[in-house]
């Protein structure tokens, strides 16, 4: 016996009251054609820019981004809810190998945000007065004082500096502003943590140690992502963080993108003495960081800014380097290129090679 076919037919509807659209893309073509498709390419790419910027060999470099993820590892160990409660060591982290594998230089999966989780987390918002309603005791009772967010967009090899964002200094000065706080005075911080280079970042532009633990839950590799559910995540500890400690504040701060849009809100476990105020702080961003014009097709003598490479399988299987990938800066503009000869690939992971001349062949 046949079963016979629904066939579905759209139905007809009026033009959309609103309709959303993105102001700018996340990532331009010319760094999809090198081969940025994957956000650990990119994300790798602003770390070596950073590596640059501390005066670090690759040896010591690496060694820094994994014992920062082992301290967070660390954390997770003793959360409850985070996914992964192994005990890393910083080279377990750091050393590639058949369970893990080196996916963009200097990133191996270790590094990256979990995205194969099975987790929720919820919060309850209402106001005061409902709150007392349902009889809820004050004491579970926590409560937002600053939301901030910036949804400015430039692609990232376009950035001035890579390895910098100013939108996490504008974003999160606005939020402690509104909240009558200083980030010294912030009891718990939590940073989104996609990436190390995403903490690193984050330290950098808020005067921050940068090997300090910055999560509650472990970050999004060990204390489970992706994306943003980590933030929920995140907000779920510190709200069972102030209920221990009524006094403290917290910090939480979320993005996406490419390190792209930024978003940060500050908390307290005690009734604040004014209601919560948001701000979007877009237009201060944008000033801050117009962006550098992107060649296309350029050709001569370049000075590379930031370089990472991509890694993955021969025919045989065996994970090898496929593609190294640069962003360069050309005639005062920028262009992006790669290379898949493997005596280039190697010197790169071996040869601190931010900021050297190249010649420019290929650029898409």
């Amino acid at each position: 016996m046949t079963t016979p076919v629904k066939r579905w037919k759209p139905a007809s509807y009026d033009e959309p009251d609103i309709t959303l659209t993105p102001d700018a893309e996340l990532w331009a073509e010319a760094e999809w054609n090198a081969g940025l498709m994957m956000p650990v390419s990119y994300y790798a790419m602003m770390e070596n820019s950073l590596r640059k910027y501390q005066g670090l060999s690759s040896e010591q470099h690496r060694d820094e981004t994994s014992s920062l993820w082992k301290n967070f590892s660390e954390i997770a160990v003793s959360d409850d809810n985070a996914w992964d409660r192994t005990r890393y060591s910083h080279r377990d982290i750091r050393d590639s190998s058949s369970i893990n594998r080196m996916i963009a230089f200097p990133y191996t999966k270790r590094h990256n945000s979990n995205w194969h989780v099975d987790q929720a987390a919820g919060l309850i918002f209402c106001s005061i007065g409902k709150a007392r309603a349902l009889g809820t005791s004050e004491r579970r009772w926590v409560y937002p004082l600053s939301g901030t967010e910036s949804n400015h967009s430039t692609v990232m090899s376009q950035r001035a500096q890579l390895h910098r964002n100013p939108a996490v200094r504008l974003v999160t000065e606005r939020a402690l502003t509104l909240a009558n706080k200083r980030i010294d005075n912030i009891n718990f911080i939590d940073f989104y943590s996609c990436f190390p280079v995403a903490v690193r970042i984050q330290a950098v532009e808020l005067g921050l140690p940068l090997m300090g633990n910055y999560s509650l839950t472990g970050g999004m590799t060990f204390g489970g992502g992706p994306l943003n559910n980590y933030a929920l995540q995140a907000l779920v500890c510190v709200a069972e963080k102030l209920r221990e400690h009524p006094k403290a504040s917290a910090y939480v701060s979320s993005l996406s993108g490419m390190m792209t849009k930024y978003g940060a809100s500050v908390w307290t476990g005690s009734a604040p003495s004014r209601p919560f105020r948001f701000a979007d702080v877009s237009a201060e961003v944008a000033s801050a960081d117009p962006g550098v014009a992107l060649l296309e097709n350029a050709e001569g003598i370049a000075l590379i800014v930031a370089y990472t490479i991509n890694f993955g399988k021969d025919a045989q299987g065996e994970e090898m380097p496929q593609r190294a990938i640069v962003v360069c800066d050309i005639d005062a503009r920028r262009a992006v290129a790669f290379s898949e000869e493997a005596d280039v690939m190697q010197r790169m992971m071996q040869d601190a090679r931010c900021m050297r001349s190249i010649v420019s062949r290929k650029s898409c």
